[in-house]
């Protein structure tokens, strides 16, 4: 079993860091089809491989002037409750339920990167899509060296200015920032609490980084640019983590270390070897292919509950 989970954790870290992106929500499907993890556990593994590939991520971030820490704590915080329901509704679901709403999230991701590649490709009905998609999923990034879902990073972001602070709740119940640098906007407060607490949800009840959802929430809510947001993320992702392991623990947490820690070491090792890809593939193929993929994954896990 470990074999195998070197070597599909490597085939998943090689596409992830080709693409861009995908670590959390591909290891949920490869861990459940290919090396025969239960629904239920298999999200309970992703969240030990997107907290440690976060970690794994964050140190090469760390005094680079790209991660708005207190923007992080704040909207982890916000997430939390939304973290520890999902995590407790993953329970409280059957595996056929739980595998069914992954795939309607796959296929919501799918056409969000669709219609990121193919701007004119959907109608102007369309237009949540459309928005998320330009202000960049940070599914794919090989422009910006985002981060992706699962904490993966397809490329180093370079500092470019300090970091902005989120400060300050106003009594106006906006959150603005206070700080140092390039300015971030003020949004109501009762927005980022809700995208925070929907973010949160993915991530307890999927088991997935929600990297998707963080990056252009961090980007349209808060308007961080894309870098920023995308180092950001890796430290929001890493804190809703451990909050929804922690809930799992209260009911049951039965993942296999070895095997989970084989997958996360050799889908890095692998993402490493993907990443040069992104420098090499235009922006476009590579958010298409990723779109293809989320869409093929949907399908076929569609296809194995019926």
């Amino acid at each position: 079993m470990i074999l195998t989970a070197l070597a599909v954790g490597a085939l998943i870290g090689l596409v992830v860091g080709a693409l861009g992106a995908g670590g959390g929500i591909l290891s949920v499907p490869a861990l459940i089809y290919l090396l025969g993890v239960a629904p239920h556990e298999a999200t309970s593994a992703s969240l030990v491989i997107v907290l440690f590939t976060a970690l794994a991520a964050l140190a090469g971030r760390i005094g680079k002037n790209t991660i708005c820490y207190q923007i992080a704590l704040v909207f982890a915080a916000l997430a939390t409750v939304g973290t520890w329901l999902g995590s407790l509704a993953n329970r409280a679901v059957s595996a056929d339920l739980l595998m069914y709403a992954f795939a309607l999230l796959l296929i919501c991701v799918g056409l969000v990167m669709l219609r990121r590649a193919y701007p004119g490709l959907f109608s102007a009905s369309f237009g949540l899509f459309r928005g998320a998609a330009s202000a960049g999923s940070g599914a794919v990034s090989s422009d910006d060296g985002a981060a992706d879902s699962g904490g993966y990073v397809a490329g180093g972001a370079g500092g470019d200015g300090s970091t902005p602070a989120l400060g300050a709740v106003s009594v106006m119940g906006e959150v603005s920032s206070i700080g140092v640098g390039s300015p971030i906007g003020a949004a109501p407060l009762w927005r980022v609490a809700l995208v925070a607490t929907i973010t949160g949800a993915l991530t307890g009840f999927f088991g997935v980084g929600g990297g998707f959802a963080i990056v252009p929430a961090l980007t349209l809510v808060l308007h961080l640019p894309i870098k920023r947001a995308a180092s950001t993320s890796l430290l929001i992702m890493a804190i809703t983590a451990v909050v929804a392991l922690v809930a799992r623990a209260q009911t049951s947490l039965n993942v296999d270390l070895g095997v989970i820690g084989a997958f996360t070491v050799a889908s890095m090792l692998g993402g490493v070897a993907g990443a040069p890809l992104t420098r090499k593939v235009s922006s476009q193929k590579l958010t298409a292919s990723f779109a293809a993929l989320l869409l093929a994954v949907a399908v076929a896990t569609l296809v194995g509950q019926s």
